[in-house]
């Protein structure tokens, strides 16, 4: 069969290799593909749903970031045309079920983002700060803002290698130059480079998850307050239901959750006890392309 694929980063490479691998073809025209894999659906994206379901074909979803769907609990209204949706782990079925989506099957299927290796433990030298990333158009909210801020800071305290890793302009993500910090300017392409080279990451959502899953000691932040969605003043707005599933979301290890940091780097990078079941989870298994293919083939 033929399919349409909307890309969103490149995060739809493994998704399309397993399925092109299978025997399947994947086309441009829209009318000739039989159906249709994309990340999300909201916004213009659900207006391709809404198309391929209007010519009787199903949608499938694949992870849009590595964190599970949370746009359903109170951001967005799912569509009712997507036949299923495809996740990293069981941690990606259990929040969406937890805060009340239950109308499409979730399946997951593995991670794709990179080569899952084992912890190694080490000591806190170099470091990357990744910081909260901005909007494409500069938009930050003023608590994301400020997070970013608070923790570079604290870092800048400290006796290490800094490296910081930012999307955009530097100032956008509520940033500034310092002497005896390194920067890298990235790009949304689930790189790796920057944590393979440093011995701890301190981050937030994909890049955190990233980090996990090489093995890299790993501190995220703020992992208690409600996540946000939004890009202008206008339009932020906060899950509805975080009490409900956040203990099961939460990074159990947060740079903010104590004032001696260098303390927090030190257990992060000592052991992955207090972060195994949440990487069980949340990163867990390599993809199975077979499962995933043989998955969506059922649907058809």
């Amino acid at each position: 069969m033929k399919f349409f694929c909307y890309d969103h980063q490149g995060k739809s490479r493994a998704y399309v290799k397993a399925l092109e691998e299978a025997g399947h073809e994947q086309t441009e025209d829209r009318k000739e593909a039989s159906f249709l894999l994309i990340d999300i659906d909201i916004l213009s994206r659900a207006r391709e749903i809404d198309q391929f379901h209007a010519m009787g074909k199903p949608s499938f979803l694949y992870p849009h970031t590595a964190r599970p769907v949370l746009q359903w609990d109170g951001w967005y209204s799912p569509s009712p045309h997507v036949t299923a949706v495809f996740t990293i782990a069981e941690g990606g079925v259990e929040v969406p079920r937890t805060y009340g989506f239950t109308q499409t099957p979730i399946h997951p299927v593995g991670w794709t983002y990179c080569e899952i290796k084992p912890f190694s433990p080490t000591r806190p030298n170099k470091i990357l700060f990744a910081p909260i990333h901005v909007n494409g158009n500069g938009f930050m909210t003023h608590r994301e803002r400020s997070l970013n801020s608070k923790v570079f800071h604290r870092l800048l305290k400290l006796n290490v290698e800094l490296t910081v890793r930012f999307l955009h302009e530097l100032e956008w993500n509520g940033l500034w130059e310092e002497s005896g910090v390194t920067y890298a300017q990235g790009i949304p392409d689930q790189s790796t480079k920057e944590i393979d080279e440093v011995d701890v990451v301190v981050s937030h959502q994909n890049m955190g998850y990233l980090a996990v899953a090489r093995g890299k000691p790993t501190l995220m932040m703020a992992e208690h307050l409600p996540p946000i969605s939004g890009n202008s003043p206008g339009n932020v707005q906060m899950v509805k239901s975080w009490d409900k599933y956040k203990d099961m979301l939460m990074f159990p290890l947060d740079i903010l959750e104590s004032n001696d940091t260098m303390s927090m780097l030190k257990l992060a990078c000592h052991s992955d006890e207090p972060i195994r079941e949440w990487r069980k989870k949340f990163i867990g298994n390599e993809f199975d392309p077979k499962k995933f293919v043989e998955i969506l083939e059922n649907y058809l």
